[in-house]
């Protein structure tokens, strides 16, 4: 006898047909299906119940076309501080996305092409979320993508600064750090490969000092200082002289060469000032310029002050003794 098959309450199976597939999904609930293409797909339902089949219950479903996060970086290995640009590569359909990149050093950009300032050391994750028009997204990360190496940190002393050949000695004293290797170019076509070291100019001159420094990893700093060498300039000042008149040490006067800007103060014992001069030439003859007369024998002090001719001011002070 034909069975019949009606609107029964009990449902043995279900057929579920799905566009893409060769075979019916017989659950009540199908999950991890997976469409091979996009766009609008029509998902068909029948019930089958004791043999009997239902009608066919059809339902749409748009497919959308999934982004894909993609990027690349104008560097990845890096000294600090380091720019570093990132192009955008994600496809999406349409082209419409918004952006969330995460640096993995407290950075992070909505921009489309960001460009990023890594300051410190370390090796850095970059990961981009991209989120289409349609509401999609998708995710790209490079665990320690960018790696970013300790750049030195150059400086150093040169002291004096200013010296001449009577003292021609320069002082070079390394003060820099994360550095493995040192070179000097000492303005003068000479290097020196030394952190620290002590170097004679054979030349006068100006001259600048250049600190290069080097590390394991590549990356390099720089510093600088200026040193002057000049001949220098001679300067006598005579101890004792005799005032008597007979030609021979008659005056108290500074003997030298390359100074300009002089002056010349005597004074007695009691502070008082008993001679002055601009000039070299003009020695004091003994006499106090109060009375004219001789002063007695004995120590008197003075104080002289003049400039290099590179413009350096110098003062000396002292005693000289008048023999009688």
């Amino acid at each position: 006898m034909p069975k019949a098959c009606g609107n029964l309450p009990h449902r043995d199976s279900f057929g579920i047909l799905v566009p893409g597939y060769s075979r019916f999904f017989r659950f009540e609930d199908p999950q991890g299906v997976t469409f091979n293409a996009t766009g609008l797909h029509t998902i068909r339902l029948n019930i089958i119940d004791g043999g009997c089949w239902s009608n066919t219950y059809l339902a749409p479903v748009m497919v959308k076309k999934m982004p894909v996060s993609n990027f690349v970086a104008s560097e990845i290995v890096v000294c600090n501080p380091a720019l570093i640009s990132f192009s955008n590569l994600s496809d999406n359909e349409g082209n419409q996305m918004t952006y969330n990149w995460e640096f993995g050093n407290g950075r992070s950009s909505v921009q489309e092409n960001p460009t990023i300032m890594f300051s410190e050391p370390g090796n850095f994750d970059v990961a981009l979320n991209i989120t289409g028009i349609n509401g999609c997204f998708n995710q790209y990360e490079i665990p320690q993508m960018i790696r970013v190496n300790q750049t030195p940190d150059a400086a150093f002393e040169a002291t004096p600064t200013y010296t001449t050949f009577v003292d021609p000695e320069i002082y070079i004293t390394d003060l820099s750090s994360y550095a493995t290797e040192c070179v000097y170019s000492m303005g003068n076509g000479d290097s020196v490969f030394t952190f620290d070291h002590v170097y004679i100019y054979p030349d006068t001159g100006t001259y600048t000092i250049t600190q290069i420094l080097h590390n394991e990893a590549g990356c390099y700093d720089t510093a600088f200082a200026t040193v002057r060498v000049d001949f220098g300039f001679k300067v006598y000042i005579p101890s004792a002289f005799t005032p008597n008149d007979d030609g021979l040490n008659d005056l108290f006067m500074v003997e030298g060469e390359d100074f300009e800007n002089f002056s010349m103060m005597i004074y007695n014992r009691w502070g008082q000032l008993l001679y002055n001069s601009f000039d070299p030439e003009n020695g004091w003859d003994g006499k106090t310029k109060l009375s004219n007369q001789p002063v007695p024998g004995g120590v008197y002090v003075y104080t002289i002050k003049l400039t290099s001719k590179f413009g350096v001011p110098y003062t000396y002070r002292g005693e000289v003794t008048v023999l009688r």
